[in-house]
């Protein structure tokens, strides 16, 4: 009986070590399943890549289209092809550092070549030795106050009456005429039969002189004159704005002390302004003349629009056989 129950332990005893050794077997593989699971997991996942989207193009702003680089680009493209070549660029440069044009911009020979050809290449992006009128735009945005003051002296310079050669006249013995009876009558004389009517050609001829004599005194004489006269407006505004501040402050102090009695009531004439007005009625007398001024300013600028506007109607009038308008 002995032996019997010590057999039947020892059997449990086996029985619980095989039991443990089969779970810590199950619990192995269970954790060895779910390495595995999270090697794949791993592997299985795919590899997020940030794609870089383009950059977006950068707005290039519209091009303004300016009348004076259109004049010039007209005047320079001798062949009428839409295009200036080298050579008419190279004729601009020459004109613009021309010493007659007065603008003091002179180079040697040797270099003033070498310098306009790189400037062209600076401009002649596709390398096609001509520039449309597009990359003229460009060339005479970046050189816009040069280009613009040189445009419309030589706009006035070609309008200018032509220099006047005086010739000494011959040195001829004095002969003493006879007298002539007039060819005229009375009535002739009276009629103005003797009155040459001048042509066209000659009338617009010397309405451009005068209108030439007129641009040359405004920019001579006026144009200093209404500086000075803009300068005066600006101290009268000054003056004004001040002597407004002033006032403002003054009745300020006065409203707040109107509940005291003023002994200036007890006489009626310390309340004039006038009698307080230390410069003498300065403040009308200097709007006044301000006023003047404005009408001095304004008939200065109508008679600079007049003449600027009559001669470019001469300078604009090859622009409209340029594009088939006119003959």
């Amino acid at each position: 009986m002995a032996s019997g129950s010590k057999t039947a332990s020892g059997d449990k005893k086996k029985a619980k070590k095989s039991s443990r050794s089969s779970a810590e077997a199950s619990s192995r593989n269970k954790d060895r399943k779910s390495k595995d699971k999270k090697s794949s997991s791993k592997k299985e996942k795919p590899t997020v890549t940030t794609e870089l989207a383009p950059p977006s193009p950068v707005p290039t702003p519209p091009l303004v289209h300016d009348p004076d680089a259109i004049q010039l680009f007209r005047r320079y493209d001798r062949n009428r092809s839409g295009v200036l070549t080298r050579l008419d660029f190279l004729q601009l440069l020459k004109d613009y550092a021309d010493p007659a044009s007065g603008w003091r911009y002179q180079r040697a020979d040797r270099n003033s070549e070498f310098e306009a050809g790189q400037l062209f290449e600076r401009y002649d992006k596709d390398h096609t030795g001509a520039l449309n009128l597009d990359r003229f735009h460009v060339f005479f945005a970046d050189f816009k106050p040069q280009l613009r003051a040189f445009v419309e002296e030589s706009n006035y310079r070609s309008l200018a009456p032509p220099a006047e050669t005086v010739t000494p006249a011959p040195l001829l013995p004095v002969q003493e005429e006879e007298p002539v009876a007039p060819t005229t009558t009375v009535q002739d004389a009276a009629s103005g039969a003797d009155d040459a009517v001048p042509s066209p050609k000659t009338m617009r001829a010397q309405y451009r002189a005068a209108l030439w004599k007129l641009r040359r005194i405004y920019k001579d004489e006026l144009i200093d004159q209404r500086d000075s006269i803009a300068q005066q407006m600006k101290t009268i505004r000054e003056n004004i704005a001040s002597r407004q501040r002033e006032s403002n402050r003054s009745s300020s102090v006065v409203r707040w002390g109107d509940s005291r009695r003023s002994k200036q009531s007890l006489y009626p004439e310390f309340d004039n302004d006038d009698f307080h007005d230390e410069s003498g009625g300065g403040g009308i007398t200097e709007t006044k003349q301000y006023e003047a001024m404005e009408d001095d300013l304004d008939r200065l600028d109508e008679l600079m629009r007049y003449v600027r506007r009559y001669l470019s109607k001469a300078c604009y009038g090859y622009a409209n056989v340029y594009e088939g308008k006119g003959e």
